[in-house]
């Protein structure tokens, strides 16, 4: 029995970019450069992508009245390691899962709803490397696009909704 064709790999550039109504991806132009953003919608449903899947540098996630998980713990992320996040949860939820490790930095506006970031605390492990090298959180360096740990930028907005950041 022969084996099917690998599918495509998804586009990466606007040039790329799907252009049928069924299709995630819509491409911005910039003045500067062409940046590909991957769309997630999720009216009165739900909409999850898990597991391994290749990243785009920069994501929208749109939950009204349902909800929206992007879990990047095994995502393939941009060679930048940055991946831009614009989250609206209007009566809904954006629930977005980053690797441990990740610098995350959050932002939006809440109205009458939640912008939250629950990542993990220190543990047992992290307190005996401080206390044994004697390097504290502070001396390390601050978050943002780093070599070393991926970094992810979420701007939310929540109208009687949550947009939230986890850890795994």
């Amino acid at each position: 029995m022969p084996t099917p064709p690998p599918a495509p790999a998804r586009p990466r550039t606007p040039a790329e970019a799907p252009t049928s109504p069924g299709d995630t991806g819509s491409a911005l132009q910039t003045a500067d450069t062409d940046v590909f953003t991957e769309t997630f919608r999720a009216v009165f449903s739900s909409h999850q992508r898990a597991g391994r899947w290749e990243a785009s540098d920069e994501i929208e996630a749109r939950a009204v009245f349902g909800e929206v998980t992007l879990d990047f713990t095994r995502a393939e992320l941009p060679p930048s390691g940055t991946v831009e996040i614009h989250a609206s949860a209007i009566f809904g939820e954006v629930h977005i899962i980053v690797p441990d490790g990740a610098d995350v930095d959050i932002d939006g506006t809440p109205v009458l709803g939640s912008i939250e970031q629950h990542l993990r605390r220190k543990g047992a492990r992290e307190k005996i490397r401080e206390w044994v090298t004697g390097e504290r959180e502070e001396d390390l360096p601050a978050p943002g696009p780093s070599v070393e740990r991926p970094y992810f930028h979420v701007t939310g907005r929540a109208i009687l909704g949550t947009v939230k950041v986890t850890g795994r």
